[in-house]
């Protein structure tokens, strides 16, 4: 046996030298057979059980090797080279802790073997210690300074840690290194881009598409990076690579459908979120943005469904509730545009658009208090925000708050100065606060900006007449109905301008028109009829009185200027009916009362009459025709009695 031993360690040696030359070549499986032969030969060969476990590594016999390594631990446990190796098998069985305790062994024996320290490093990353991630990946660094994977690792540490600056840091000490290091130049345009410097972002990413160009993942970050640079229609190209690539990638087909959504390609981002439904039915974005590209192409019962989808999916996301609420008040929803906002604001309360919505919901519903109340909510959030402060002053107006109005629709014009329709809600309540030259004023603004606001030009017309400007009045009627042939309200105001004015015929062809256009406004037929007996045609008045009752059976003024027609055609006693009429359903209406005095009058009844005008003075106590003719009925009934 003596003699053999040194023939066995002579041919192990040999098996030993073969295995590292095939083990140099590449040829894993000729080297693994050499390395049998030498365990053979010479079991206790740390050499060959070492080498033997490095082939079986790079074969991927993962247990296999392992078992060697540990089988050449038992025979040197002082080899640094081995423990390190075990430790690089045991993280590939991603068994952490083990493989942990194995670096730990290797550093304890080699302090200053850097791979070592870096695995460690990794190690330590994949179970969440990333602060001793660091710490080792600085041992690593500290011994080899251009040791790109530790510099790597030690970024993702400080990334998890929420060191952003520390960590570009070191993925800019990678790329000095190592300049086509793919994944740190990845990783550094995700940072750069979730701290919103998106130029850095995109040369990044651009850079990563260079070093990888089949990458999806640096095309799809291209592509957002270019997004929040405006820069679109790049955007969409880059999103086109990245499905090229990865023809399922539903995030980069759903970036795509929204890049298209703001470029204003509906359709064509509806087919873009299509394509990520397809790939991943679930995916709420996708049917959120979808919904979005539907609501702007009008279609708003299809995008409320794809609301729906979205929210079932995903049912915490104020977004999705806030334009579904939006879609809802588009097609006259109104309780339920209030019930999803209020969804929308629960989640995210200071969300301003769900707020104005909600607030034009609460219009439409009759709850103006409330309406006021979310207008303010959005001005909290939003103070400069135009549109809730102008649908605040329209609320305001309606009801009757008409200084609070103007001052809401003056904060609307000091954010927006060419807002017409601010201008023209203005104007309103300063007619109502008799302010009317200052009301003209804010007209001539809204129809600096909006020349063919009609009714602009009609409610300037009754401003100006409230300050005795009948001509300029009529031709602001004028103008109003010229741009709206059809704008009765702007004829009838014109022919009660020229019927103060003293001009019948024409007031009559003003009421002519306004009831062309509008057969049932009794009003107009009342003023015509007034307009009809000045030209003393009052049988005509009367007709139009008669239609002003048929269509409103209860105004009070016709059955008066009925009465008047009637007691100027000597018909005294049928004019005194119409007058008690009148009365009847209008107590307090003091003119009645004077011309059921002058009926009397007319019949010689001076007592009645007395006490008719006394009933017109104790309404109207100013009312002069009342005074003068009660004078004249007490003079004559003197006259009587002498």
């Amino acid at each position: 046996m003596t003699q053999l031993q040194p023939v066995h360690a002579y041919l192990a040696d040999e098996w030993l030298k073969q295995g590292i030359e095939y083990a140099r070549l590449g040829r894993w499986e000729k080297a693994l057979r050499s390395f049998n032969q030498a365990t053979k030969f010479q079991p206790d060969s740390y050499e060959a059980w070492f080498n033997r476990g490095n082939i079986l590594f790079k074969l991927e016999r993962w247990q296999e090797a392992l078992a060697n390594y540990d089988k050449a631990i038992q025979l040197q446990p002082d080899s640094y080279e081995v423990w390190y190796n075990r430790g690089n098998i045991l993280f590939k069985l991603e068994q952490w802790e083990e493989a942990l305790a194995s670096y730990n062994h290797a550093i304890q024996l080699q302090p200053d073997f850097y791979l070592a320290w870096g695995n460690r490093g990794s190690t330590l990353y994949n179970l969440g210690h990333f602060a001793e991630t660091i710490a080792s990946c600085d041992q690593a660094t500290t011994y080899k300074p251009d040791y790109c994977e530790a510099w790597y690792i030690r970024g993702l540490a400080l990334v998890n840690l929420g060191r952003s600056e520390e960590a570009i840091t070191s993925f800019e000490r990678v790329l000095q290194i190592q300049p086509h290091y793919y994944p740190a130049c990845l990783n550094r345009g995700l940072l750069v881009f979730q701290l919103e410097r998106f130029d850095a972002a995109f040369t990044s990413f651009d850079q990563a598409t260079r070093l990888q160009p089949d990458s999806w993942e640096a095309w799809f970050n291209r592509g957002n990076a270019l997004f929040k640079l405006g820069r679109l229609k790049e955007a969409v190209a880059s999103y086109d690579r990245a499905t090229e690539f990865k023809l399922d990638y539903h995030e980069a087909w759903n970036n795509r459908g929204l890049v298209l959504f703001h470029l204003g390609h509906y359709q064509k981002a509806i087919a873009s979120c299509d394509q990520a439904l397809q790939s991943k039915p679930d995916y709420a974005d996708a049917w959120f943005h979808r919904g979005n590209a539907l609501f702007n192409l009008g279609r708003f019962q299809e995008a409320i469904a794809n609301y729906d989808k979205a929210i079932e999916l995903r049912p915490d996301y104020a977004p999705v509730w806030g334009n579904r609420g939006s879609a809802l008040y588009n097609v006259g929803r109104f309780a339920e545009t209030l019930e999803s906002c209020d969804n929308a604001i629960t989640l995210q309360g200071n969300y301003p658009d769900a707020w104005y919505i909600r607030g034009l919901a609460l219009i439409k519903l009759k709850r103006p208090e409330e309406a006021i109340t979310s207008f303010d909510q959005v001005l909290q959030f939003q103070p400069n925000l135009y549109l809730a402060w102008f649908n605040r002053g329209s609320v305001l107006y309606e009801l009757g708050r008409f200084e609070e109005a103007r001052a809401s629709c003056k904060r609307a014009i000091s954010i927006k100065a060419d807002y017409y329709d601010a201008w023209y809600i203005q104007g309103l309540a300063l007619i109502n606060l008799e302010r009317s030259e200052e009301a003209i004023a804010s007209f001539d603004k809204a129809l600096h900006f909006r020349s063919d606001f009609h009714e602009a030009w009609k409610n300037r017309g009754s401003a100006l007449c409230n300050i005795g400007c009948f001509e300029e009045a009529i031709a602001s009627y004028d103008q109003a109905t010229t741009i709206k042939p059809d704008y009765y309200e702007a004829w009838y105001n014109r022919g009660i301008v020229l019927l103060n004015l003293g001009r019948p015929e024409e007031a009559r062809a003003s009421f002519d028109k306004t009831l062309e256009i509008k057969p049932d406004f009794y009003p107009a037929w009342n003023y015509r009829g007034l307009a009809l007996d000045q030209l003393g045609q009052p049988e005509d008045a009367i007709a139009s009185f008669k239609k002003v009752l048929e269509l409103q059976p209860d105004d009070y003024e016709a059955w008066n200027n009925w009465g008047l027609v009637l007691d100027s055609l000597g018909q005294s006693a049928d004019a005194i009916a119409h007058f008690d009429k009148a009365l009847e359903l209008q107590p307090d209406y003091g003119d009645a009362w004077n011309n059921r005095g002058l009926a009397l009058v007319n019949l010689g009844r001076l007592e009645e009459a007395i006490a008719s005008f006394d009933r017109a003075l104790t309404i109207q106590p100013e009312h002069r025709a009342a005074w003068n003719n009660r004078g004249m009925a007490l003079q004559e009934l003197e006259t009587l009695s002498e």
